[in-house]
């Protein structure tokens, strides 16, 4: 039996820049996929191609909200990427507020979250720190 592999898509969109598309294939290599336009121009539609990932991983500040409020058709698309199946994650680098606070204020916007779906860059120092150091060390 081969193994199943899960693949997911992570976007990445910045101001005044071009959306990036990479495959993530484990925690430890990324693919860089083609450009959007390279897709369009395989005329492949949105869900043809995101029915081949199983989940798909968003930036929150600037990408999802900016401060109090939705950009413009992240929350609608967040929204279509769960009616069809795709599991959604939320990473952000802002530590400032806890998981289940980011989850309520995507609650708050129309986003579907849940509070274990939002990971925080404090969450992955912890993680990280747990995986170098022995249990109970001190400093």
């Amino acid at each position: 039996m081969t193994p199943m592999v899960k693949r997911t898509l992570k976007l990445t969109l910045k101001p005044m820049e071009k959306p990036t598309l990479q495959r993530v294939r484990n925690s430890s290599t990324t693919q860089s996929l083609p450009s959007v336009n390279a897709w369009r121009t395989k005329r492949m539609t949105g869900t043809a191609l995101i029915s081949t990932f199983d989940a798909l991983l968003s930036d929150l500040d600037g990408v999802v909200y900016a401060g109090a409020h939705a950009i413009p058709g992240a929350v609608e698309s967040l929204r279509r990427l769960a009616g069809v199946g795709v599991g959604l994650g939320y990473v952000t680098n802002n530590a400032s507020r806890s998981p289940a606070q980011v989850a309520q204020h995507l609650r708050d916007l129309g986003a579907p979250a849940e509070d274990h779906q939002v990971v925080s860059s404090s969450q992955a120092a912890a993680a990280l720190l747990a995986s170098l150091l022995p249990a109970g060390h001190t400093c």
